[in-house]
């Protein structure tokens, strides 16, 4: 599929017409006409006005007529251009359509970083342009009823075979795209603010189970050593040191990796709670590290990133890659490294806060009032006993 098709004037007759490209860009106005990968209820794309490298929406065709979405993205550009400091983000606060609330909540979590992580975000933006704009986004925002989403929503992704647990995320960012409309005025009154996902269906979500249980560590360390690649390998050596996540050992740099002070720190922008995480390294961390570290330099691998993209080792090696090689060829996936360490954890008398601070779940109000002290002495003794136990059973031999 051809990228761009540009064009002096965008009209109805040119979206129709050019499906094999994969956006239209109109000369002069900055309206970007870009197609769905699958057209949902009718509608087959969205507009938007790029300014300055950013991308705002404007709504869903055929709901939005080209004569629409040029008229507002003039008027957009206006107040641009009359208010030079104004964040693009904030140039259009309008609720008229479903898609302007869609688009209100995204530019509220991307305008105050401490609301959400960069991977959150990324996933919330996933959800919207892939899941509410193409089933929900041509509604009026205020006529919009929990039947609109359970017939557009609930039933068009349980027809597609999409996970219960996708489809409540779904739900769950719709209501909250709407709890924020709410309080900033955008819209009178919440249509929809009953909603939950229990009301759609009566089916409960069950966690996915555990593909590695404690007693099968030994069997998982054995799939781990016959990786190829040395950085899929200690990804997951990582991961099942410390029980991180995987958008968090994605993001490593050796800058965070502090061998002196013996901890690890991952930034806020990097964890899905939004609050920057120290880990405590241990001796058996840091020998596995400094090991990896010195294989690497014989690859001539001296960049930034424990695990650089293979195209450009500026940049770290991206989620999804990184998800594929690790579970590729395997039963387990990158979070059951992370569940098999929490059960370890409770199987051996862990603290519970120990471990929920290990794992960086999000701290209820109460916990974050009396949880305030150092813990990072019982959380290295908590992780030291883990590592020795990985050691038992061969975790060096990995890499």
């Amino acid at each position: 599929m051809n990228k761009t098709l540009r064009v002096v004037r965008l009209s109805k007759t040119t979206i129709q017409k050019s499906r094999k490209y994969f956006r239209i860009s109109e000369d002069g106005t900055g309206v970007v006409f870009q197609y769905y990968r699958e057209p949902v209820n009718n509608c087959i794309g969205s507009f938007y006005l790029v300014n300055k490298r950013q991308w705002i929406l404007l709504g869903a065709w055929p709901a939005m007529t080209v004569e629409q979405a040029r008229h507002k993205a003039a008027e957009i550009s206006l107040t641009l251009k009359r208010n030079a400091n104004l964040p693009a983000a904030l140039a259009d606060l309008d609720a008229t359509t479903v898609v302007d609330v869609l688009n209100l909540y995204l530019k509220s979590i991307e305008i105050d970083a401490s609301v959400s992580s960069e991977s959150r975000t990324r996933n919330i933006r996933a959800v919207i342009n892939n899941q509410l704009i193409p089933t929900v986004g041509q509604f009026n925002a205020e006529s919009l009823t929990t039947l609109i989403v359970y017939q557009q929503i609930y039933e068009h992704m349980r027809k597609n075979d999409y996970a219960l647990s996708y489809i409540d995320i779904t739900v769950r960012t719709l209501a909250s795209a709407y709890r924020t409309a709410t309080k900033l005025g955008v819209i009178t009154s919440n249509p929809i603010s009953d909603l939950k996902f229990s009301l759609l269906t009566s089916i409960e979500i069950k966690p996915k189970p555990m593909q590695i249980e404690t007693y099968e560590l030994k069997d998982a360390l054995t799939a781990i050593k016959k990786k190829r690649c040395i950085k899929t390998r200690m990804m997951c050596i990582m991961m099942l040191l410390f029980g991180s996540r995987l958008e968090e050992t994605t993001m490593i740099s050796w800058s965070k990796i502090d061998i002196s002070n013996r901890k690890w720190v991952i930034r806020e922008e990097d964890t899905k709670t939004a609050s920057r995480h120290v880990l405590p390294l241990t001796q058996i961390s840091i020998e596995i590290i400094n090991e990896y570290k010195q294989l690497r330099r014989k690859t001539n691998n001296r960049g930034q990133h424990l695990f650089p993209a293979s195209r450009n080792p500026k940049q770290p090696i991206s989620n999804t890659y990184a998800c594929k090689k690790i579970s590729d060829g395997c039963k387990f996936t990158a979070h059951d490294f992370r569940k098999v360490a929490r059960t370890w954890w409770q199987q051996n008398r862990i603290d519970y806060y120990i471990g929920e601070m290990l794992l960086n779940h999000s701290k209820s109000k109460t916990d974050k009032a009396y949880m305030q002290g150092e813990l990072d002495e019982s959380c290295r003794d908590a992780l030291t006993k883990w590592h020795e136990h990985l050691v038992s059973i061969g975790i060096k031999e990995c890499l």
